[in-house]
C-alpha cells in the first residue's frame, strides 16, 4: 500500500494528479476536483499471460532507493546546514513532504529522488546487484549446472 502525498491516507491505488505544475500521488478524496493525468492502473488478473515473461533489467528509475534514505538525505542536509524549508524551494518540493520523506513515511519519486541526489551532492538510488564471479573454488564441492553454462 502506498500513502497519499496530501492526506497521508493509505491506499492500494492511487491517482497522479496535477497541483500548480507538481506531480503528486493522492487517494481518490484528494483527486477530486484535481486535474488527473494518471488513473490507478488496474490489478493483473493470476492468468495475466506476462507472468512468465522474462524480467527486464532495471533502468536507473527503476533502481529500488537505498535502506535509511531519509537519514541520508538529514544528514546531507545538516551537513550543508541548509534548514528543510530552504531544501525544499530550492527543489521546488513541500516542506511537509520532504519531512515525511525525512521520516521515511513517504517514499519520494523517482523525480524527487533525481532533485534531491542533485541538491545534496548524495546517492539515493542502489547499485545495480552483480553476481559475484565465480572462480575455481574449491575441488571437494560438487558442480553444479551453472558450473558448465556461461551466463550472460
Amino acid at each position: 500500500m502506498e500513502e497519499c502525498e496530501i492526506c497521508g491516507r493509505r491506499a492500494s491505488s492511487l491517482y497522479t494528479i496535477d497541483v500548480d505544475g507538481t506531480e503528486l500521488r493522492v487517494c481518490s478524496v484528494c483527486a477530486e476536483g484535481k486535474k488527473i493525468l494518471a488513473r490507478p492502473q488496474a490489478q493483473k488478473k493470476p492468468g495475466s499471460p506476462y507472468r512468465n515473461a522474462r524480467p527486464r533489467p532495471k533502468t536507473d528509475e527503476e533502481r529500488p532507493i537505498v535502506q535509511n534514505y531519509g537519514a541520508v538525505i538529514r544528514h546531507a542536509r545538516e551537513k550543508m546546514s541548509l534548514p528543510l524549508k530552504v531544501l525544499a524551494e530550492m527543489i521546488n518540493e513541500k516542506e511537509s513532504f520532504l519531512r515525511r520523506v525525512e521520516e521515511e513515511k513517504t517514499v519520494p519519486t523517482s523525480k524527487t529522488v533525481k532533485q534531491l541526489e542533485h541538491a545534496l551532492s548524495i546517492k539515493l538510488l542502489s547499485e545495480a546487484e552483480e553476481e559475484p564471479e565465480r572462480t575455481g573454488g574449491d575441488r571437494k564441492s560438487s558442480a553444479s549446472l551453472g558450473d558448465f553454462m556461461e551466463l550472460k
